[in-house]
């Protein structure tokens, strides 16, 4: 099928100037082509949600807090002067949530939290279709959740593609060329109720239906002008880079690197799919192409060091209380109390008595994971942490950061050495340290 998938993030959506200018975008990508537009919340719209649902948990103004998300909304359909059906719908939409808010179901909060949180999305594609169409483009605004299923692991739910990719082929596949918009980071599971793909998960979106779809290309496109190699925001000397092999991407992606969302990567890899990565703030730049490489175009590439900070960890250690030396079977409870508890894990060292992870702290999830290890295991932990990895690490800075000891933990292999930190280790000490090399 001929189709393309772009997916827009909310930086690029933030405001009435940012919805024009992605209009233009998709007018000039159109040309009678078959067209999928993922799109996310708008700004920090998900932020807000995520204040108004607390607000509302803990009983206290609920029209102050959606009032900053409802002032946005409406400022778009006022000044992009939308049809009266798209308000309609808008403000339809805006006022279920207000009466979601105030009258919360009994549920566990991931579940309460994919209900309000799903609205940004919704929200989002709503006025992005209706400005589209009032350009005078062919467009159908489709509710994801119709055509994605996942499990009913709220705010980490897995997709089920045996259910979902037939049911993206036939919304797609026999359609006539025109642009579709829906939504990213939402779904719905075997009742029919919302659920989430995790935060920032519109990426994976994407490329879900990307690959369902064996589209020709997924593009992201972001406020930066593709990758670098490391965040040039933090270090100014930072490489541009115009192409990459996936399995590079992917490794840095899950330790840290935040241009796409590392669940996006294995799909598209695996179909063999392009995935672009633009800049809407220059739209006829190439930006950077993430495709499947050659063995020998591997080794070519790496000779450049790639850095990425994955920030917000937890160092958590955990011991037997009997001593015990068999660590396969202890590790083996850890895990699958971490999994429960829905957290995600980023590095892992053991010794004969003490096995320790780093993982994304989740200040809702973490306490309850403590207190289930507790019941078997000691525990210790040290919040405001910082993973730094470096792949292709040159011998000269392996030498000189080894000699930097204010380390929680060291780990190397032969390409990549990661170092566990204390937040105002690195922003004092090995930061600067760092843009100096």
């Amino acid at each position: 099928m001929e189709i393309e998938v772009h997916k827009f993030g909310g930086a690029s959506l933030a405001n009435p100037d940012g919805v024009r200018r992605m209009g233009a975008i998709v007018q000039q990508l159109y040309k009678g082509k078959k067209l999928l537009l993922v799109v996310s919340a708008m700004g920090k719209t998900t932020n807000a949600l995520e204040n108004a649902l607390s607000v509302a948990l803990e009983h206290g103004n609920i029209a102050e807090a959606l009032l900053p998300i409802a002032t946005l909304h409406n400022e778009m359909l006022r000044q992009l002067g939308l049809e009266p059906e798209a308000t309609k719908n808008v403000m339809r939409l805006l006022n279920d949530l207000g009466v979601l808010l105030s009258n919360l179901p009994t549920a566990d909060y991931d579940e309460l939290y994919d209900q309000v949180i799903a609205n940004g999305e919704l929200l989002s594609s709503l006025i992005f279709a209706a400005h589209l169409a009032q350009m005078g483009l062919e467009v159908e605004w489709v509710d994801v959740r119709a055509i994605l299923r996942t499990n009913s692991a709220h705010r980490s739910a897995i997709i089920d593609s045996s259910i979902s990719s037939p049911l993206v082929q036939a919304k797609f596949a026999n359609s006539p060329n025109k642009i579709f918009v829906t939504q990213g980071f939402i779904a719905s599971d075997a009742v029919g109720a919302t659920t989430t793909l995790g935060r920032e998960g519109s990426d994976y979106s994407a490329a879900l239906l990307g690959c369902f779809l064996s589209a020709q290309s997924v593009s992201i496109w972001k406020d930066v002008p593709g990758l670098f190699s490391a965040d040039p925001k933090q270090f100014p000397n930072a490489q541009p880079i115009a192409a990459i092999d996936y399995r590079e991407v992917i490794e840095m992606s899950y330790n840290g690197a935040k241009v796409i969302h590392e669940k996006a990567l294995k799909p598209l890899q695996n179909a063999n799919i392009p995935l672009y990565v633009r800049t809407f703030l220059a739209p006829n730049e190439a930006g950077t192409c993430i495709n499947n490489w050659q063995e020998a175009e591997r080794r070519n590439w790496e000779t450049i060091p790639l850095i990425a900070v994955q920030e917000r960890q937890v160092l958590l250690t955990v011991s037997p209380r009997d001593l015990s030396f068999a660590i396969q079977d202890y590790v083996s409870r850890v895990f699958e109390l971490v999994r429960t508890h829905h957290l995600t894990v980023r590095l892992i060292q053991n010794s004969a008595v003490r096995f320790s992870l780093s993982m994304d702290y989740d200040a809702v999830h973490f306490p309850h994971l403590l207190a289930a290890l507790h019941e078997q295991f000691y525990t210790s932990y040290n919040l405001d942490v910082l993973l730094l990895s470096i792949r292709h690490i040159p011998a000269r800075w392996r030498e000189i950061l080894t000699q930097f000891n204010n380390y929680l933990l060291l780990q190397e292999t032969r390409s990549t050495a990661q170092y566990l930190i204390l937040r105002n280790v690195w922003e004092e000490e090995l930061a600067p340290l760092l843009k100096t090399m």
